[in-house]
């Protein structure tokens, strides 16, 4: 069989310029493509390769859809034999710049059940080192997409003499992330994390094209039911936010924690939906925590008191002169309230009637809440600056330039209400600087089976046996801003950590 891609002209994707009713006297399926993922903020290219039934790659195309009108996507299989003509067609929907060097076909399986929660895949050795030859020449495309970002779907198409009909397919959401199984004919159809077996496309002699489109049907979240908290002199108040679909995390490695010294990924990304949230505005404050012991909070460990004066520069200072809480008020009940374990900081969160946001719902109120398109930082896309964000106000080592505490700006962490910049579209403040925050959960790399079996909607890692905790967000020491940044924990109060709380947005 010479399998060929024959696309509408307005298609952008030519092979032949042929429509269904162009097509000579042959066999031909029209296959009709939809998703609903939302184009362009998750999805904007379109791949389709065709195979033989021994395995033979027939055919590549790679097209750009940025645009929801351009869905769905339509082209036609036809054969120039006789009789009937099988072809497996791989079907997938990504993202720009979202790919990855072809080097052969590298299958990369499901966290095995039984792996333990530290558990990472090696690297995927590649036994099928198929290419794409033309008339004998190679024309093997360089890249591919990644999987761990794309809807990867197998169809399987048979072609029969005089016989013209079309197969829809829809590229699911929930199968994002779940490789094809080219080798073993086993693909993700509209289950989660789950392969089954290629079936037969039934065939239907409409030929009519569709006019409308699923995309951006998945991971539409209602807006939250419940009212949020008013504003107070705690600076209590809650942003309700808006839950959805975005990317966790990003390509590559961004460094060594320089609190534990471990390597950190952010990668590989991967597709989760976020519930809607009631989100704290601003970090809480020492006065909200002294609030909650009067109402019958009792924390398993207090914060670190410090009855002393902040200090106003490194000099000889001690640890424990830079913990905000005192024993009694003392001037600096607007500051958040650091020095603080995770058990304490997660148990204030429950008694409030919320927890601790976990990474996945961070980073999506940090970088994707309240905007159309993901952002480098909770603000939005500019570079930070020393006046809006409180970052780098420490002076006795070289974390580089510029040193925001030797240019003008006071020196350590500063009331919740500071950093006039830092404040999300959402109206979230403070989740790029002043203190970095306590995330729900446990450190492990986003490649480890505690995230590949959890579920793409809330996704989370909680692993008892992990050696760390995580935090999100900048602080007053540092400058790592960027709102994928991660950063291990241990379990103990340090004075650039503090927290939020969030709750869940019905009742």
């Amino acid at each position: 069989m010479e399998g060929r891609l024959c696309l509408p002209v307005a298609g952008a994707l030519v092979l032949a310029a042929c429509a269904p009713h162009d097509l000579p006297p042959y066999g031909a399926v029209l296959v009709v493509v939809d998703t609903d993922l939302d184009a362009p903020r998750l999805v904007s290219r379109f791949r389709v390769d065709i195979y033989a039934e021994d395995g033979t790659w027939l055919d590549s195309r790679d097209v750009v859809r940025r645009d929801r009108v351009d869905w769905p996507v339509s082209f036609s299989v036809f054969s120039e034999a006789g009789g009937t003509r099988a072809v497996r067609v791989r079907l997938r929907a990504y993202a720009d710049g979202k790919e990855r060097d072809y080097r052969g076909e590298r299958y990369e399986p499901l966290a095995p059940l039984d792996a333990p929660p530290s558990w990472i895949a090696g690297p995927t050795s590649v036994v099928d080192a198929r290419r794409l030859v033309r008339q004998g020449v190679d024309v093997t495309p360089t890249t591919e997409p990644r999987p761990e970002t794309a809807i990867d779907r197998l169809v399987r198409v048979s072609v029969t003499d005089g016989v013209r009909g079309t197969v829809r397919v829809v590229l699911r959401g929930v199968c994002a992330g779940t490789m094809a199984d080219l080798a073993n004919d086993r693909t993700c159809v509209d289950t989660e994390s789950t392969l089954a077996s290629v079936e037969e496309s039934p065939i239907d002699p409409d030929l009519t094209l569709p006019s409308t489109t699923l995309s951006g049907t998945f991971g539409r979240v209602a807006p939250p039911t419940r009212a949020p908290r008013p504003a107070s002199p705690l600076h209590d108040e809650e942003v309700a936010v808006v839950g959805g679909a975005f990317f966790l995390g990003e390509t590559s490695d961004y460094g060594t924690s320089v609190l534990v010294g471990q390597q950190v990924s952010t990668h590989p990304e991967r597709l989760v939906v976020v519930q809607s949230l009631l989100v704290d505005r601003y970090e809480v404050s020492v006065a909200r925590w002294r609030s909650a012991l009067a109402r019958g909070f009792a924390p398993g460990v207090s914060p670190r008191e410090n009855d002393g004066p902040l200090p106003t520069g490194s000099g000889t200072a001690d640890e424990l002169q830079f913990c905000t809480y005192s024993h009694r008020p003392i001037g600096r009940e607007d500051y958040p309230v650091n020095c603080v374990s995770y058990e304490s900081a997660r148990s204030f969160c429950t008694f409030l009637g919320g927890d601790l946001p976990t990474e996945t719902q961070w980073e999506y109120v940090a970088a994707v809440s309240g905007r159309a398109a993901e952002t480098d930082y909770a603000w939005g896309a500019s570079d930070p600056d020393c006046a809006g964000e409180i970052y780098a106000r420490f002076d006795s080592y070289d974390q580089g330039d510029p040193f925001c505490a030797l240019r003008g700006q006071p020196f350590g962490v500063q009331p919740v209400t500071s950093g006039p910049h830092d404040e999300t579209p959402s109206g979230v403040h403070g989740l790029g600087g002043n203190v970095a925050e306590i995330a729900r959960g446990s450190f492990r790399p986003y490649g480890s089976a505690c995230w590949r079996r959890s579920s793409l909607f809330d996704a989370s890692c909680d692993d008892a046996t992990a050696p760390y905790r995580v935090a999100r967000g900048g602080q007053w020491v540092g400058f790592n801003l960027r709102a994928v940044e991660r950063s291990p924990i241990e379990d103990s109060g340090y004075v650039n950590l503090g927290f939020r709380c969030v709750r869940k947005g019905e009742p």
